[in-house]
């Protein structure tokens, strides 16, 4: 609790934050996107991602930092490559837990912020 508080207060200080734009979807209509300010925040909502379809993060959390540690990367220092091979690993835990077809939704949802944050920062 200490560590999430902490680092919501650095999130604050330092303005970081989730931003949401419009996009317009094929039927015309304005729906909103999440966008990243930093692949530590891209990497928070894949853990966040995981946590929920796991039940919450006393269940999930010690499974993730298992991945991290399986792939060998910190979760400090965080990199496209590395979260491409955890989404991996956690989509193959979820299909223990999960349906098949609900692992696989929750990996492309996964995926899709991976290529979402790449194209943004191409685009900067």
């Amino acid at each position: 609790a200490f560590k999430i508080l902490a680092r919501e207060m650095v999130i604050a200080a330092l303005g970081l934050q989730k931003i949401t734009v419009p996009v317009e979807t094929e039927e015309g209509e304005t729906e909103f996107e999440e966008r990243f300010e930093s692949i530590f925040d891209l990497e928070d909502k894949i853990i966040s991602i995981f946590c929920d379809a796991m039940g919450g993060q006393d269940f999930a959390m010690p499974i993730v930092r298992q991945q991290f540690k399986r792939i060998g990367m910190d979760f400090r220092d965080p990199n496209i490559d590395g979260l491409k091979k955890l989404v991996e690993n956690l989509a193959k835990i979820l299909t223990s837990f999960k349906s098949a077809e609900e692992a696989y939704k929750i990996k492309n949802e996964m995926l899709n912020l991976i290529t979402k944050f790449e194209n943004s920062n191409e685009k900067s």
